[in-house]
């Protein structure tokens, strides 16, 4: 079984030397598992300080996102990426303020869509470079 401490000094690895498209994609990943998770707690009975956690961190990964948004490289593509990332904080919110998991699905729907873009670029860039 693997410990705590070795999973966390792997996902410390696995940080520090990732390309910096492969650290969009980690947290398009935190995104997504913060985001189920929080899902989870919002349909136990129990579960909604849990699941505020977890929207929280997902909401905190979004708005890092949004923050390393160049428009500089294409305005269009900002401008684009950051009405889908406010777009997220909404459902985010929604769904926590009314305790209904319903909002995150789109949310995830959002998030994996933007996900597998990054990953395609990221496959198409490092077969260039190959």
């Amino acid at each position: 079984m693997v410990s705590a401490k070795s999973y966390s000094s792997y996902k410390d690895t696995q940080i520090k030397t990732a390309s910096p498209m492969a650290l969009i994609i980690l947290l398009y990943d935190g995104v997504l598992k913060n985001i189920q998770k929080g899902m989870a707690g919002l349909r136990e009975e129990d579960g909604f300080k849990e699941s505020a956690t977890h929207l929280l961190k997902a909401g905190a990964i979004v708005t890092e996102l949004m923050s390393i948004i160049n428009p500089s490289v294409s305005p269009k593509l900002a401008t684009g990426l950051s009405a889908s990332y406010q777009h997220v904080l909404r459902l985010i919110s929604e769904a926590s303020k009314q305790q209904d998991p319903a909002p995150l699905m789109k949310a995830v729907e959002i998030i994996s869509s933007l996900r597998s873009a990054w990953l395609e670029v990221a496959q198409k860039s490092e077969r260039q470079v190959v």
